[in-house]
């Protein structure tokens, strides 16, 4: 059983590398406020948002950001501190960590389906439906520039 929930620990932050490398290639590279004018640029041609859409939309997108990212850090937390410590761990603290990072998974999920249906109401369901691709899309993006070294006007950084 301990095998097994510490497999699905491992998955679960293999699938969410990519938004904490997001989050911290943004801090590391000083360009938060670059990252954040691109990722609106972007979602505004991946959901083709008009004016009246953008600015509902983007209240509501920020507000389900900082709870989704509020979830990640407290997961990550807990990772680290059962990956730290562990060996020197009872099975049933072991146990209670992992059920507190598993139950943080189930609570992005919770966050997604709420803000799913909060999209609904301020735009089309085509559009709507398009968010959390566009968001897997701008990762790729994203990464796809860190890891080439490139600003996003696509001139390198010590230039």
């Amino acid at each position: 059983m301990k095998q097994i929930k510490l497999i699905i620990i491992i998955t679960g932050l293999i699938l969410n590398a990519t938004s904490f490398a997001q989050h911290m290639g943004g801090h590391h590279y000083g360009k938060s406020e670059i990252i954040k004018e691109e990722k609106i640029k972007f979602f505004n041609e991946k959901l083709n948002l008009t004016e009246e859409e953008s600015e509902k939309f983007w209240p509501i997108y920020n507000d389900f950001q900082n709870r989704r990212e509020r979830i990640f850090n407290e997961r990550k937390s807990n990772v680290d501190f059962l990956s730290d410590n562990a060996d020197n761990m009872s099975n049933e603290e072991i146990n209670e960590y992992a059920d507190l990072i598993l139950d943080s998974f189930k609570k992005e999920s919770d966050l997604m389906n709420e803000y799913f249906e909060k999209f609904k109401v301020v735009l089309p369901i085509n559009k709507a439906v398009k968010i959390f691709n566009a968001e897997h899309e701008f990762k790729a993006y994203l990464m796809h520039h860190i890891r080439d070294n490139k600003g996003f006007e696509g001139k390198s950084k010590n230039h």
